[in-house]
This record gives structure tokens, sequence and C-alpha cells, in this order.
């Protein structure tokens, strides 16, 4: 077999295959202690703020553009009914009533901060970005100026090149005829 043929069999392509981000985020984030079993309510909200998050993330990466007064906040920022309506269960038995609320709200007010700290480098990205440069943002006069010595210079070298060229004539002429010009 040759190289080529390695790299199309179904092993190969199988092996390139992608999982989607969400079944990646969640390996790597490890399973905090205070979620009980994958059955109880807990795993559950668990699994709905870090979907939660990849979105917030995701949405952030496509804002692409400076936020200003009318920039939502949910760009962001996650909300707890959020994770509630994905969840099915109440807000309130989540984040104030349950025995495992301390910790939810921990979890939630972390990834909050993390999302805010994305948004700003995100923010930040767009704003270098925004960063006047060119001629469009000079004054006049900076601009006047700045071709007037370039207009000096121009002419500066141009005669120099001229000097040059007449030096050389001058060395690689006959003799005879440096005579007949009386040089």
């Amino acid at each position: 077999m040759t190289e080529l043929d390695t790299l199309m069999s179904d092993d190969f392509l199988n092996s390139l295959d992608v999982k989607s981000k969400d079944d990646k985020h969640h390996q790597q984030v490890s399973q905090p202690s205070w979620i009980k079993n994958e059955d109880h309510t807990t795993h559950r909200v668990w699994k709905a703020i870090l979907k939660l998050k990849v979105t917030k993330e995701l949405q952030i990466a496509n804002f692409g553009k400076v936020a200003d007064g009318k920039t939502p906040k949910s760009l962001y920022r996650m909300k707890k009914s959020e994770v509630a309506l994905a969840v099915g269960v109440s807000a309130q038995s989540i984040f104030r009533s349950s025995t495992f609320s301390k910790d939810v709200l921990q979890f939630f007010d972390m990834v909050n901060k993390e999302l805010l700290e994305r948004y700003q480098r995100e923010q930040k990205k767009q704003k270098s970005r925004l960063i006047a440069t060119g001629v469009r943002t000079k004054k006049k006069d900076d601009l006047v100026l700045e071709v007037q010595d370039l207009r000096n210079k121009v002419r500066e070298l141009e005669c120099r090149q001229v000097k040059d060229t007449l030096d050389l004539v001058l060395s690689k002429m006959p003799i005879d005829l440096r005579r007949k010009l009386r040089m």
C-alpha cells in the first residue's frame, strides 16, 4: 500500500471523526464533588451550566464589534432562569432552597466570572482593531510638512544620482573627446 492508500483507509478516516464541542468541553471539566450521581438534579444543573457556557462563549466570539451601552449583558452573562429552563426545575429550588444550592451558586458565579473575563478579552481585541492609523488620522499641517520633507529628499536623491552619472560618464569618456570639449 502506498501512503495515499493508508491515508484514505477507513481506519484513518474514522480516527479523524471529531466529537462535538459540547462533548469535548464536558470531558475537559472534571465533575465537582457536590454532584451526587448522573440521575440527580445536580448533574443536570451542572451539564446545563456547561452547555450554556459554551453557547455564551460562541456568542462572545461571534459578536465581532465594540460594545456600547446597547449591548445586552445576556451576551456574556448567564441568567439563573436560563439554567432553570434548561433543567426544567424552578430557579428558586436550584439556587436557594436545595441542599446543594450553595455549591451550585458558587459554580454558577465562577462560570459567569469566566465569561465576563473572556468577553473583556474579546472587547480588548476589538478595540485594538479600531485604533486609527493611516493618513486620515493626521492633521493637515502634519501631512503638508511630511509631503514637503519627502519632496526635498526626492530632489536631493535625484541630484545625487545625476552627479554620480555625470562623473561616471566623464571618467569613461575617451581622451580625444575630452580634449575637444576642453575638459
